[in-house]
């Protein structure tokens, strides 16, 4: 019996391969030809990178704000008390400084709600508050905080930069690019990334610590 020829007519570019019309790939791709819009899960799922980018530059102002008053706080002699989230914490004489700091958590806190979501808001914001920078933490923990919020808008705005070139090349986000690879593998391998660099981070620090949880 003679072998059976493959039929596809040859491709006019040997980089891209030929998706199956009936794949969820394949009406993806169809659905965004006759449209010239994207799918609706492709909508979503931009929406959503996109709303993790525009949350984390919204708080990025507090973090350097922080970052400046911590750096210019005072280590002399005890001057008062300050109350709320840093009930009971020595404070020095740049009280201003101080009291940013203080803003700067409450509203980085209330912008990381809009990303976790759900009902019991109180909780989650007193989580956030207590894994956040603050007079009563030291320099070193500090600096990681500012450290990974830098790191994490870099990662944001790298997802929606890929993401955006995925579907103009591509046309989905559910396609695949001509060496096979997803979207969600390059995505992973965005986030692979800035894993290793968190973990070069720990090693290189003096006496060590540990990694701060991430919550997407």
């Amino acid at each position: 019996m003679p072998e059976k020829k493959d039929q596809r007519p040859p491709s006019p570019n040997p980089g891209y391969r030929f998706v199956p019309l009936n794949s969820p790939e394949g009406r993806a791709l169809a659905a965004g030809q006759q449209t010239g819009e994207l799918t609706p899960k492709d909508r979503e799922d931009l929406r959503k990178m996109r709303e993790s980018l525009d949350n984390i530059n919204a708080a990025m102002p507090y973090y350097l704000d922080a970052e400046d008053a911590l750096s210019r706080i005072d280590e002399g002699p005890i001057t008062g008390l300050i109350g709320g989230l840093f009930a009971n914490v020595d404070i020095g004489s740049n009280v201003p400084d101080y009291e940013m700091v203080k803003s700067a958590v409450g509203k980085i806190a209330t912008i990381g709600l809009r990303d976790i979501g759900g009902s019991d808001t109180e909780k989650e914001f007193e989580r956030l508050t207590r894994q956040a920078f603050g007079i009563n933490k030291t320099p070193e923990y500090n600096a990681r905080i500012f450290a990974r919020a830098k790191r994490l808008q870099r990662q944001a705005e790298a997802e929606v930069v890929l993401a955006e070139q995925w579907i103009n090349s591509f046309g989905s986000l559910v396609a695949r690019n001509p060496k096979g690879m997803t979207f969600e593998k390059a995505r992973k391998q965005l986030r692979d990334k800035a894993q290793r660099e968190l973990i070069a981070d720990r090693q290189s620090s003096r006496g060590g610590w540990s990694i701060v949880e991430v919550r997407n």
